[in-house]
């Protein structure tokens, strides 16, 4: 029977990898749904997206819709279309082609195949990195691999290393059957949709890495451990990696000097991804050139940070990355994919005193990522929270974990200033402090200006159409160290909202509580991991033109997410407030999560009390005991 709540049923997901030789790898993939509602009738699409030029490409398709009346739809490679995908994506120029053909006449009942063959070469060589789960649940599926040369010899193939590595499985799938050339899957559940703070990276994931080794393809990298990776990464590196010199560096320490580097490249280039051939997704652009167009992506600014470090006679490498979907496992396979970024790393003879200094097996370096214009020299951002990174040296990989102490401090305060009227309008000032683009603001500015600020900004007014929120300044950073600060000119009514005897005030950039959490009858996959938030101090000096004393003259929050404390005051129609909120790191393993979701409904709870009675003032009447 189907699975109920779905939109679309996968009852068989095929895909069979063949190695044809010179790194050329072919894929037919063989894909049966049934469409459920009127939202799976989009499975009635077939989008493919590759590399193009000689990369990638679609030999052959098939399409057929079954429809519930007996009669059948067909479709075949003449219907395909093919599309800049670069379209898509914003800071992104690449020979990158998105493929798409759509059946006539889906509707709910019907049943859609597709069966597709598509080559691949690429740079890296025959490479592959698979993960089972879609956003609709697979009865079967199969993953196929195998060695198809066109001139078959016995000797040659006997050379030919085929590795099959999976992780995770058996969490997922109700069957599996596995060889060293064979994934059989049944009963996959969907992608979970719903699962707030959920820990979804490799360590929870169902993946598997395919590996073609053929000692006959000298160009491309050795997978046979990260070594021989990093190694490669390193050579092709090196050459690129060209003495430059874009500020003043003689007669300063090497520290001074580095940061003079950075915070140039910092406010002089443009982060942008242009790849106008497949191997510039591997491979940097020379540090001059780079300097010269005023732009690069990760590779050439962490390539041009190099440069300058090679100028000042420091030696650097670059070091792989995995942003923004989980750690990479100490156990993880030999895979390019499990990569998406790069920063670089300068190797030091003594310490420069940076927190984001790690000593290693192969000496002490000193990681900093260039693309992040909002991070001063000797930190990271948080996005590299919790990651294990690889450093190509020429000797090979060297495996680090990034410590907390080595993160960029996100850090915000709000200073609210003005005067509420008797009928509820508060008019004045909201000045913002940001350390570490906590917010993104500093990022926001520096992109689109004060329009584009003040459009961000208006997540912090208390309703959706305030009547005046305009930024009246903007002052960058003058030091590594200093905020970003900005300030609004406000106005907007309901303000303070009449309860009975007792007054509510309605407040901007205030801690909001966590959204609820949809009560579902499934168990979680994903352990739940809240990592920690940005240190929030919130102050408030307001006219309220009567006296009025606060319900909560001072309160603390503890729970296990969080940590909060409230003071109030009232002097000659004056109110004085002040909030400080912290959000703290916790995780819960799958095992427990019956503890972790009633924690997180308990904490939406309490914090709803806290601000509930913080927010609370008498006309005419003394401070009462906060919440405890």
């Amino acid at each position: 029977m189907p699975p109920e709540g779905e939109d679309a049923w996968i009852l068989l997901d095929q895909t069979l990898v063949s190695y044809r030789g010179a790194g050329e790898l072919r894929k037919i993939h063989t894909r049966v749904v049934r469409v459920l509602t009127k939202q799976g009738r989009d499975e009635g699409t077939f989008l493919s997206r590759g590399f193009g030029k000689t990369v990638s490409k679609i030999q052959k398709l098939k399409g057929w819709n079954l429809r519930p009346d007996g009669s059948t739809r067909k479709i075949d490679r003449d219907d395909l279309v093919s599309i800049d995908a670069d379209a898509f994506a914003g800071r992104t120029v690449s020979t990158e082609v998105l493929s798409a053909a759509t059946l006539p006449d889906v509707e709910v009942g019907c049943i859609i195949a597709f069966e597709s063959q598509e080559t691949l070469k690429l740079p890296l060589g025959p490479v592959d990195l698979v993960f089972p789960l879609e956003s609709h649940p697979i009865r079967r599926y199969i993953l196929e691999v195998g060695v198809d040369l066109p001139f078959r010899t016995t000797s040659r193939e006997e050379l030919l290393s085929v590795r099959v590595d999976s992780r995770n499985l058996n969490a997922w799938a109700s069957v599996i059957r596995q060889s060293d050339r064979l994934v059989e899957l049944e009963d996959l559940p969907a992608l979970p949709k719903d699962e707030p703070w959920a820990a979804a990276g490799l360590e929870q994931v169902p993946f598997v890495s395919l590996r073609f080794q053929d000692p006959a393809l000298t160009v491309c990298p050795d997978l046979s451990n990260w070594d021989g990776y990093a190694k490669w990464i390193h050579q092709r590196y090196a050459p690129m990696i060209e003495k430059v010199q874009p500020v003043p560096m003689e007669g300063v320490s090497a520290r001074d000097a580095l940061v003079r580097l950075s915070q140039w490249m910092r406010t002089s280039l443009v982060y942008r991804m242009v790849y106008l051939s497949p191997e510039r997704g591997w491979i940097p652009e020379r540090s001059t050139e780079t300097l010269r167009r005023r732009y690069g992506d990760c590779k050439d600014l962490a390539t041009c940070l190099l440069g300058g470090a090679s100028a000042l006679r420091l030696d650097g490498s670059p070091v792989l990355a995995r942003l923004g979907q989980g750690r990479i496992p100490g156990d993880a396979p030999v895979n390019p994919f499990l990569f998406n970024h790069v920063i670089a790393a300068i190797r030091l003879d003594q310490s420069l005193g940076f927190p984001a200094e790690v000593q290693t097996p192969r000496g002490r370096f000193l990681l900093v990522d260039p693309t992040s214009r909002t991070t001063p020299l000797g930190w990271l951002p948080v996005g590299h929270r919790g990651a294990r990174l690889m450093i190509c040296t020429a000797e090979g990989a060297t495996w680090v974990e990034v410590p907390d102490s080595a993160l960029d401090r996100e850090r915000v305060e709000y200073h609210l200033e003005g005067q509420i009227s008797s009928e509820g309008v508060l008019t004045g000032t909201l000045r913002i402090l940001e350390s570490a683009d906590a917010l993104g603001l500093q990022s926001i500015a520096q992109a689109e200006g004060a329009k584009g600020l003040k459009q961000h900004s208006l997540r912090f007014a208390p309703q959706a159409l305030p009547a005046h929120w305009e930024v009246v300044s903007i002052r960058p950073p003058m030091q590594p160290e200093d905020p970003f600060e900005t300030i609004l000119k406000i106005e907007y009514s309901g303000a303070r909202i009449q309860k009975g005897g007792e007054w509510e005030l309605n407040l901007p950039a205030l801690v909001r509580p966590p959204a609820p959490l949809k009560r579902t009858k499934a168990k979680r996959r994903f352990p739940i991991e809240v990592p920690p938030g940005v240190d929030y101090h919130w102050t408030a000096s307001l006219k309220v033109g009567t006296e009025a004393s606060p319900v909560c003259a001072s309160g603390r929050l503890a729970t296990p997410l969080r940590e909060a404390t409230w003071k109030a005051s009232s002097q000659g129609g004056m109110l004085d407030l002040a909030l400080d909120h912290r959000q703290k790191p916790v995780r819960w393993e799958i095992k427990d999560q019956d503890a972790g979701l009633q924690a997180l409904r308990k904490d939406r709870s309490d914090c709803l009390r806290f601000l509930e009675e913080a927010l609370a003032f008498q006309p005419g009447q003394g401070p009462a005991t906060g919440h405890k």
